[in-house]
């Protein structure tokens, strides 16, 4: 029998709050803990912190991960069980510690590190689809607890950590397989490698989040040709980061700044260009048709047949609902 915890919409954005928040409070948490173990007397002693450092950020990341989302999923032992393989396949590539080939001395390290970045994102993810995604079990027992617009936004955090770890195993595999010697636009072997990643990386972000957001976004020629142009210039102004025409400190760490402020940027400019399922473009006039949307999310809610909203799942009565839209006129 399937355990159904819910709770109120309004929580959600508290939580993906709380979500962000982890993100960078992890790597601090991780990096005091394993000081903290290095300073103490263990026998025997532990020499590999990097390990200690990654191993406590991904369990951390898992655990909270499950107790902040966990009252927003139909529980089913299905559930449980496919999160629990997940799990415990992350934390076992994380124990063997090891390289997924051989690079030597100092680059394993970065090659562990960018593994366990990477899992740590697909986590995310597949917990995300076995929880409110492809997961949703037999029909009777399909009931969509988490808001579409909240699922998106968390396929959107899972990128935080894999587009890095990726990128590090990327940047290896091409200085791996680039030839050496001469490179046009004086470049060099290492350049070319950073160049390469920059682009499959931005070019899986713009995939991915222009998959994620297809349905919710009321695409038109002119916006769908906005976001081309957007995603074309994001693309080769990322891969020409590594191109420096003079020498200077900020200008050497623009490769590994670069691509994460223009990510970043990207994420921001497309969230206010696309601005899904607003009432934009119906051309209904009169003021009551034109403020009728969820007063919960903002989707438009005219032509619908019945007082559901089919965005964050927000449901209510037709007196309740213009008696929230009328509330929400009068507070302006």
């Amino acid at each position: 029998m399937a355990c159904v915890m819910s709770s109120r919409p309004g929580k959600i954005p508290l939580r993906l709050c709380m979500l962000l928040a982890v993100m960078w409070v992890l790597p601090g948490t991780s990096i005091l803990a394993a000081e903290l173990l290095d300073n103490l007397t263990i026998n025997p002693p532990i020499h590999d912190m990097l390990f200690v450092v990654v191993f406590l950020g991904t369990a951390q990341l898992l655990g909270v991960s499950f107790l902040v989302w966990r009252r927003f999923v139909t529980w089913t032992l299905g559930r449980y069980l496919s999160t629990g393989a997940v799990t415990v396949a992350v934390l076992a590539h994380v124990l063997v510690w090891q390289p997924i080939w051989q690079a030597g001395c100092v680059e394993e390290d970065f090659l562990r590190l960018g593994q366990s970045c990477a899992l740590g994102g697909v986590w995310v993810v597949v917990a995300a689809y076995l929880w409110w995604g492809i997961a949703e079990g037999v029909g009777y027992l399909r009931r969509r607890v988490m808001p579409p617009y909240a699922v998106r936004l968390i396929y959107g955090f899972a990128l935080v950590p894999f587009i890095p770890g990726l990128w590090v195993i990327l940047a290896m595999l091409a200085v791996k397989a680039l030839p050496g010697g001469a490179a046009p636009l004086s470049l060099n072997r290492d350049n070319l490698a950073i160049m390469l990643a920059n682009f499959v990386c931005g070019l899986l972000v713009v995939i991915w989040w222009s998959t994620v957001w297809r349905r919710a976004v009321h695409w038109t020629r002119g916006l769908a040709r906005r976001s081309a142009a957007l995603a074309a210039a994001y693309l080769v102004i990322v891969t020409l980061v590594p191109i420096r025409g003079f020498n200077s400190d900020w200008v050497d760490s623009l490769p590994i700044t670069g691509p994460l402020i223009l990510t970043g940027l990207w994420f921001v400019i497309t969230t206010r260009m696309w601005r899904p399922h607003t009432a934009e473009g119906l051309r209904i006039t009169g003021d009551v048709k034109s403020r009728l949307v969820c007063v919960t999310c903002g989707y438009s809610l005219i032509g619908l047949r019945e007082a559901r909203c089919p965005e964050c799942g927000e449901q209510s009565t037709l007196d309740e609902l213009f008696e929230k839209v009328f509330a929400a006129q009068a507070g302006e």
